[in-house]
């Protein structure tokens, strides 16, 4: 380039520094472009390489997934199996033997429960216990009113209200 400074407004007359300048220019922009597409190129890899590690990781959970579902089902399987050959353990702990929650105030307890406990818990020499059905739950059992579910007052429990 030559020692003279060029304003910004003027074009240089000189053949040769316009070319020297042109030249110039031209390889910036090769350079700009080649450095903007390796970036570009580097970050889409990045990206791509990302995107596959993470499909690799989905398909690995799903795997796994799909190995313990199958192992939940083959030991259901297994335990049906046993169930149905074997039966159920009357001394194994089941829904209807639930344990009662410790009262404030504890209540004696009369014959009643002793009694409770003897139909739920068979002998142990009957090796043909078959259990019963268990207790239906609160929902099922009709009879019980909720002021939810029935919020107009029955006529016995208008007629059972102090008259004015």
């Amino acid at each position: 380039m030559s020692s003279r400074r060029i304003s910004k407004g003027k074009v240089p007359r000189d053949v040769h520094l316009v070319m020297a300048l042109r030249r110039e220019l031209n390889r910036n922009s090769r350079q700009i472009t080649q450095t903007f597409w390796q970036e570009f190129e580097q970050i889409r890899n990045q990206q791509r390489h990302q995107l596959v590690e993470e499909r690799n990781n989905r398909e690995s959970i799903a795997a796994l997934i799909r190995d313990a579902n199958q192992d939940a089902i083959q030991q259901a399987e297994a335990l049906g199996r046993s169930i149905s050959s074997h039966g159920i353990n009357p001394v194994a702990p089941s829904p209807c033997m639930r344990r009662e929650a410790p009262a404030i105030m504890p209540v004696e307890h009369k014959n009643d429960s002793t009694i409770h406990v003897q139909q739920v818990l068979p002998s142990s020499t009957s090796s043909t216990y078959v259990p019963r059905a268990p207790p239906s739950s609160r929902a099922t059992i009709p009879g019980i009113p909720s002021i939810r579910t029935s919020p107009n007052l029955s006529k016995l429990q208008l007629s059972q209200k102090p008259r004015k």
